[in-house]
């Protein structure tokens, strides 16, 4: 009973410690942050600190990244053009959680991103040994919010969103690992809405 009580007493200093630890890491982190945002050229670089701009991110930081991205004069450009490259997904993440001042300069390169993330899925459909239950789901729901966002322009993504669902469907190898996509009902239903 003695040890049960030493245990207990404890606790709370314990919890405390770890409190200021998670304090101390998360401090030392925002600042390492920030410092990668400064040091960003968004003329050249600002891809590398996209990831940075989500709804998840620490509030300084996201702020951060945002001014230091619309500090380039030519940011949405910038974006637009990376949605034909392997940096789509990053493109579409940003544009899930954040506004755009040009709306309709996106609208019809949205589709270029939805057909680079195609490809993407299929090569890894093909080349990944195991897969996991939430393998592409992160991309599929920033690619639907986005095209929430930007459906009002009377684009139609359904065909670029339906190359996307066919990529899941690449057939596997005997090696390969099957898993329950999450992704795939959740494109399911966003096309059986769209049709």
């Amino acid at each position: 009973v003695l040890m049960v009580g030493e245990w207990l007493v404890r606790i709370p200093g314990n919890l405390a410690h770890q409190a200021t630890a998670r304090k101390a890491y998360d401090d030392t982190r925002r600042q390492e942050f920030l410092a990668q945002i400064e040091r960003n050229n968004p003329k050249t670089e600002m891809v590398m600190i996209l990831v940075f701009t989500t709804k998840d991110q620490d509030k300084a930081v996201r702020e951060a990244a945002l001014a230091k991205i619309k500090s380039n004069p030519q940011w949405q450009e910038y974006l637009v053009d990376r949605l034909q490259t392997p940096w789509a997904d990053e493109i579409f993440r940003f544009l899930a959680d954040n506004d755009v001042e040009n709306r309709q300069l996106f609208a019809e390169p949205i589709k270029t991103g939805i057909l680079m993330i195609a490809a993407k899925f299929k090569d890894s459909m093909e080349r990944t040994h195991t897969f996991y239950d939430g393998q592409f789901y992160s991309e599929t729901q920033a690619i639907l919010q986005t095209i929430a966002k930007f459906q009002d322009f009377g684009d139609d993504y359904v065909p670029a969103v339906r190359k996307l669902r066919k990529a899941l469907d690449t057939r596997l190898k005997s090696y390969q690992q099957a898993a329950n996509l999450r992704c795939i009902p959740l494109l399911d239903a966003w096309l059986k809405n769209h049709q």
